[in-house]
């Protein structure tokens, strides 16, 4: 069994990347946590998708260099992935 570990994500990010790292340990879009906290930043908590978002981007940890990260593509996007071995 594999252990996940939540980071922020260093490839689907806007600000931080904190809606894309939760996204990528649910495996859901981080569409949805992006429209998650810009309602709880508008709607009746008078700012408290601002105060989350800060308080995760400070706990979270970003993604260390040595984890591959899966590249998402856009439609229509063609992501060539090639690994260069050096003999």
């Amino acid at each position: 069994m594999k252990i996940k570990k939540l980071y922020r994500s260093t490839q689907d990010k806007v600000i931080s990347g904190v809606a894309g790292g939760i996204a990528e340990y649910f495996g859901v879009s981080s569409k949805v946590f992006r429209i998650f906290f810009l309602i709880g930043s508008i709607f009746p908590t008078f700012g408290a998708g601002i105060v989350i978002y800060c308080i995760l981007w400070i706990l979270i940890p970003k993604s260390p260099a040595n984890i591959k990260e899966k590249k998402k593509s856009k439609p229509g996007e063609v992501i060539i992935d090639v690994d260069v071995v050096k003999k």
